[in-house]
Parts: structure tokens; sequence; C-alpha cells
């Protein structure tokens, strides 16, 4: 591992841990033109974005899935953005209410902010199939939606980090521009690390570079610098094939005992 220096990190983080993130998370050839930041993990993330939003989009209404991780609430409440809900979960089927969420969003403001929970959706577990997703595309497109997503799980749903990453890829290569909160508190179990980005997929490099900026001033002014141990970390265990390869393995033990666990909570039921 680098050998550990306590002098600040630079204001968005460590170079190679934004190109780390962005590879993993997006694939090879998108990640050149992604900005990001690193974060206090996952909530960190969100309320970078919260701020973002507020100080560069139009639009300050965000749509959040109902139910929904509590702490939403909270960060885009900070944020000063107007929070409305959509129908997410449907306790009769015990699964996604996809007619619910098409309508909600097909009445959605126009130009608005709609969260996603990219995988593994915190309270309920239930997530869209790729048909589902693609339904919810089309929504988007046609409501001209910036699109959030919450990442805080990427690999836990499935126990296949690619899988889990689908949907977000899926947008991406659709055209649609995304913000993103990505965590490694829990694939990493680097919970008190507090392992996280913020990103926006961007056009292109120029454009990258203005959202850099703006960025930059954000994370300034809320926390100076992130953390150097957590970068750390993640870095080396993304610049290492063998400690990655052990990483998606570990993560896919974790993901199968969970599904097991659940499936024998739903058996003792």
């Amino acid at each position: 591992m680098t050998a550990l220096i306590t002098e600040y990190a630079p204001i968005p983080g460590f170079p190679e841990y934004g190109k780390l993130v962005s590879k993993l998370v997006f694939g090879e050839t998108l990640s050149e033109n992604v900005a990001i930041v690193q974060s206090l993990s996952g909530t960190g993330a969100l309320r970078v974005g919260g701020d973002f939003i507020k100080h560069f989009w139009p639009v300050k209404t965000i749509y959040i899935p109902t139910p929904t991780w509590p702490n939403h609430n909270g960060v885009f409440k900070f944020s000063d953005l107007q929070i409305k809900q959509y129908r997410y979960y449907n306790p009769k089927t015990i699964g996604l209410d996809i007619e619910g969420l098409l309508e909600d969003l097909s009445n959605a403001e126009e130009g608005a902010v709609a969260l996603f929970h990219a995988c593994a959706h915190n309270p309920t577990g239930v997530d869209p199939t790729r048909e589902q997703w693609k339904q919810i595309l089309e929504v988007v497109q046609k409501r001209n939606l910036l699109v959030f997503f919450d990442a805080a799980y990427l690999g836990f749903a499935s126990g296949d980090y690619d899988n889990d990453a689908w949907p977000i890829r899926e947008f991406v290569s659709k055209g649609i521009t995304i913000l993103l909160a990505v965590s490694f508190a829990k694939n990493m179990g680097l919970y008190g690390e507090r392992a996280g980005a913020f990103a926006v997929v961007c056009g292109n490099k120029e454009e990258k570079d203005r959202v850099v900026s703006q960025l930059k001033v954000v994370t300034r002014a809320m926390i100076s610098s992130p953390p150097i141990h957590a970068a750390h970390l993640v870095i080396e265990i993304l610049s290492n094939e063998q400690l990655k390869k052990e990483w998606f393995h570990e993560t896919k033990l974790m993901a199968d005992r969970i599904m097991s666990m659940s499936t024998a909570d739903l058996r003792v039921r």
C-alpha cells in the first residue's frame, strides 16, 4: 500500500481515485468524460449532489421513491430542494408498483430531478427488471428529467458488480445526463472510513472541466478536502487486479448469504 502521508488530499480527491472509481462504475471508455469528486461516503455524495442541483440546475424539485431511505429527505431538505414522491412499492404484491411509478414520473415537473436507487432498493429490496428500467428511461426522456442514481450497494443485489451497475450504464448509453452518488461503505466494509464519490456524466472534456471546477467550489465550502486513508484503501483494491478479483468474489459471497437469509426468512414466515 502507498505509504500514508497525512497531508491534505486535493479538494476533489486524489486523481487516481477518481479514475479508478469512474472506470469501475461506468466502464473503460466513458470514464474520461466523468466529472468526479471524492465524498464522505454515499451521504456526502448525495449532499454534494444536492448543492450542485441547488446552484446549477434550473428546476429545484426532486422526486424520490416512496418508501425510500429516510435520510434522502434530510439531505435534500438542507439543499433547499422541493421534495416530491413517486410511487414505488406495492405492499399487496410485495413488488414494484411500476404502473404507479410510470404514471407519477409522467406527470412530474418537466426538467425536474428523479432519484433512483441503482440496485438493492432501501428499504424494500425491490428493484426494477431490465425491461422496467427501459420503460422508466422512456419517461425520463419524455419529461427531460435529470437522473440522480444513489448507488450505495453495487455488487450486493445480485453478487455481480457489472450486473448491478447495468441501469447506470444503460441510461448513459442512451444519452441521459446522470448524477451519481456511490459508496464503498457496504461493499468494501469501509463504514467508518467514509469512502464515496459524486459524479456527473458530461458530454465532453470541456464540459467535464467546467463541472469539476464548480464541484471543487461546493466541496471546498462543505468539507475542504476528503479523507485520505479511505482513498488509499480504495485505490489499493481497485488498482491491483488480484485484490479486485478477491473483492468481487467476497462481494458475491456476501450477496449470496444475504439472499439465502432472505429466502430462509420467507420460509419461516
